[in-house]
């Protein structure tokens, strides 16, 4: 897997719309919106860490990708929060050392563009430990990783 490719495709996601994953669009889709799962399921499938159809909430991404994974935040890897491991309730990608990308600032009631945008809710990027609920970051085991 090209790493900067796939960093590239997240980048290529900035400013689409926050909505939550329960709504009819399922929160998984650059035309409908992105909730934080969704977003990073569709980075996992793009990445062939997860199959075209995965879909998870962020706790279902961690257990799947931190199976023999590497800690430690870099390009590639995936940045966790919550209220412990067990607890995960948001997920990013790292873009690098310091910084991710998320679909962030909305919640269960986001399921519209007017919400959304009231919310200031959408693809966006931010410092990795900008959340006091940070956990930790993995880096999962890239097919063909180079």
């Amino acid at each position: 897997m090209n790493l900067e490719l796939l960093k590239l495709y997240a980048l290529s996601m900035l400013g689409t719309r926050y909505t939550y994953g329960t709504h009819a669009s399922g929160g998984d889709d650059p035309i409908h919106g992105f909730d934080c799962s969704g977003f990073g399921s569709e980075i996992a499938r793009a990445a062939g860490l997860v199959p075209w159809n995965y879909r998870s909430n962020a706790q279902g991404l961690y257990d799947r990708l931190s199976k023999g994974a590497l800690m430690g935040a870099r390009l590639g890897a995936f940045s966790f929060y919550g209220r412990s491991l067990k607890e995960i309730s948001h997920v990013g990608f790292c873009l690098d050392s310091q910084t991710m990308i998320e679909a962030g600032g909305g919640d269960s009631s986001t399921i519209t563009e007017e919400v959304a945008a009231q919310k200031n809710a959408f693809v966006r990027m931010r410092p990795i430990l900008y959340r006091k609920d940070f956990l930790c970051t993995v880096f999962p085991g890239y097919p063909g990783a180079d």
